[in-house]
């Protein structure tokens, strides 16, 4: 946790999984998944606000969420991040670079890259990356709205729809919500709500 070098490459990896749908780095086992006699208890205690700040000073305002959790395998202690899917691709926002041993720096992802996962490896993403993202960000919305609709048709016989739209009076912006409050059904008896 104390390593520049350590804290760029888990970055780069944690973009990537958050671009390409969420995922988990599980520290503490070989690359066949047995368990190593590593101590991880340091991985396992770090606060996510540093998490937290550690990711923001490279991906600016944008939000992943990652949750740090501890984990067994054959009596062994395992660290793990449970990376959140993104909706929209992470770009890095600055160089992530540390200096190696002789002062020479090393640079692991530069401003304006965006990582995928493929593989078993965090690269630069490609075209069919952005294409994926943006069908899956489509496909959820479509899914949202036919969620919707679905509330809609099977209301029960006699229902009405009303609609508010966000240009009139009440609306502080276009798509925010109302900041006046207004009536929902045609009774002017009826209580005003928000």
């Amino acid at each position: 946790p104390n390593s520049p070098r350590a804290w760029c490459e888990i970055i780069k990896d944690i973009v990537a999984f958050a671009n390409s749908g969420g995922g988990i780095v599980v520290f503490g086992l070989d690359d066949s998944g047995n368990p190593l006699a590593t101590d991880v208890t340091a991985i396992c205690i770090i606060d996510p606000a540093d998490m937290t700040n550690k990711l923001s000073r490279y991906i600016g305002t944008a939000v992943i969420e990652v949750e740090v959790c501890e984990l067994e395998k054959a009596g062994h202690k395992l660290a793990a991040f449970v990376i959140e899917a993104v909706e929209t691709p992470v770009v890095f926002q600055r160089h992530g670079a540390y200096e190696t041993g002789a002062g020479k720096p090393t640079t692991v992802f530069a401003v304006g890259t965006v990582y995928f996962r493929h593989g078993g490896k965090s690269e630069p993403g490609t075209s069919d990356d952005i294409r994926k993202a943006i069908e899956n960000r489509v496909n959820t919305l479509r899914k949202d709205w036919m969620r919707g609709l679905k509330t809609v048709v099977q209301a029960p016989r006699g229902s009405q729809i009303l609609v508010a739209s966000p240009r009139k009076r009440g609306f502080n912006q276009v798509g925010a919500l109302p900041t006046a409050a207004f009536r929902v059904v045609s009774d002017v008896q009826a209580p005003a709500v928000r």
